[in-house]
């Protein structure tokens, strides 16, 4: 009862502040568009894209998975441990255990999972899977903010403020988000440079060695990139996103995500520079690639992946 109280609160408060700057009228079918898109796509109506798959030295193996409403998480077979980069939202999460199960994948063998921010369609399932397995969760250490605030928008100023701390409220609850316990947020502890950009940390997937890449707070605070510079992988979460793959339904459910916040993005200006930054680096990562023959390949959070 508790909880239903609470949720109509939030309804109410977010339809307030939808107000002063929406077309409130539209507000409530919005918000409950988005929620069901989500929850009216699991079980027997699951449905997942799998990308091509890609194989690299060491038997490692990276699976590309997209979701019912265009998310996507990916999956990196290497002996016997899984390690994941994003979940998806957690309403999907035991769609995700049966489709890992069809791969003749064990769940329980995720032992990592590195997430890219902390939104509910990258960030939801991570809690789901410590919660069984115990798995290991790795964040920017700015995400701790907006996990505890419960908003995505938390140190920004504006009228979009209240705006954004409810939707982050509804939609947690809407996509039964869940976040870990316990995160392990990257030490940010002598940094070096990508680019533009602080790499935080890195860490190794098998032979593979990634770099944690800081985001300059476009988008969201505590936002990662992962790149591998050996094979070219670049992980771009919410940025550089391969729009023209994305399915009519697929588009549609962005455009309610955008509408509802009216922006998606902490600072459009910085966004901007940052998609820039981020175009440089994938050039700058594909001139030493030239030897070797090899390109580029960007990982988008939404959309398929492609040769950058």
């Amino acid at each position: 009862v508790r909880s239903s109280a609470e949720l109509e609160q939030d309804l109410v408060r977010f339809y307030t502040e939808a107000g002063k700057n929406l077309e409130a009228g539209d507000v409530f079918e919005k918000v409950l568009a988005l929620a069901s898109r989500s929850r009216a796509k699991t079980g027997v109506k699951f449905r997942v894209l799998e990308m091509p798959p890609r194989e690299f030295p060491g038997k490692v193996k990276l699976l590309s998975f997209r979701l019912p409403t265009s998310e996507n998480f990916f999956l990196f077979v290497h002996g016997s441990e899984l390690t994941m980069i994003d979940t998806g939202h957690g309403v999907y999460y035991e769609d995700i255990k049966g489709l890992l199960r069809k791969k003749q994948l064990d769940p329980a063998a995720v032992r990592r999972i590195f997430i890219t921010h902390p939104d509910t369609d990258h960030a939801g399932g991570s809690g789901y899977f410590q919660q069984e397995f115990g798995t290991e969760v790795y964040m920017h250490p700015g995400a701790d903010e907006v996990i505890r605030n419960m908003n995505r928008r938390v140190g920004a100023s504006g009228d979009l403020l209240n705006l954004n701390k409810y939707y982050t409220r509804l939609s947690s609850r809407f996509t039964e988000c869940r976040f870990p316990e316990r995160i392990t947020y990257f030490p940010v502890k002598d940094p070096g440079r990508a680019g533009r950009f602080r790499t935080i940390a890195d860490f190794d997937i098998g032979p593979l060695r990634f770099e944690a890449v800081e985001s300059l707070g476009g988008h969201t605070p505590g936002l990662v990139f992962y790149l591998n510079r050996q094979r070219g992988l670049l992980f771009t979460s919410d940025f550089l996103l391969n729009v023209p793959s994305l399915s009519a339904d697929e588009k549609e459910h962005l455009n309610i995500y955008r509408y509802l916040l009216t922006n998606p993005n902490r600072d459009t200006r910085v966004y901007m520079e940052e998609t820039e930054a981020l175009k440089e680096l994938a050039q700058e990562a594909q001139q030493s690639l030239v030897p070797a023959g090899r390109k580029v390949t960007i990982f988008p959070g939404h959309g398929a992946y492609y040769e950058g």
